[in-house]
């Protein structure tokens, strides 16, 4: 049982060894992936709140001259910045897709009104 236990020990120790490194350096990468877009997106918010200041981190021939003109790339990280969230909360919508007179109209949402109230739920709907 002793030689076993210790091959199980030995075989757990040399897993975590070989996982390890692996996780750490996967980890590595994906925060200095985040670092760069936030630098990104920090020198393209600054581009454009100071138009007319040279800035190191725009890399087009006319930043040299003190116009700053954004890449491609600069523009979509800007850009994306910006999109609007798919989740825009509104209680009124909400309780006319999910309230409880939305629930009464059909055989469905009286069959959800209906298990909630048998299971003792203190709300039947939103």
């Amino acid at each position: 049982a002793t030689t076993t236990m210790i091959s199980a020990t030995r075989a757990l120790s040399s897993l975590s060894q070989r996982i390890r490194p692996y996780t750490n350096q996967h980890c590595k990468g994906i925060f200095a992936k985040t670092n760069a877009q936030v630098e990104a997106r920090r020198s393209i918010s600054m581009a454009y709140a100071h138009p007319g200041a040279a800035c190191d981190s725009l890399s087009s021939p006319s930043s040299s001259m003190g116009i700053a003109i954004p890449t491609l790339q600069e523009l979509i990280d800007g850009a994306l910045m910006w999109i609007k969230r798919t989740w825009q909360p509104s209680l009124v919508k909400r309780k006319r897709k999910h309230g409880f007179m939305k629930r009464k109209e059909s055989a469905g949402g009286r069959k959800v009104l209906k298990r909630r109230f048998n299971k003792g739920r203190k709300r039947l709907s939103c």
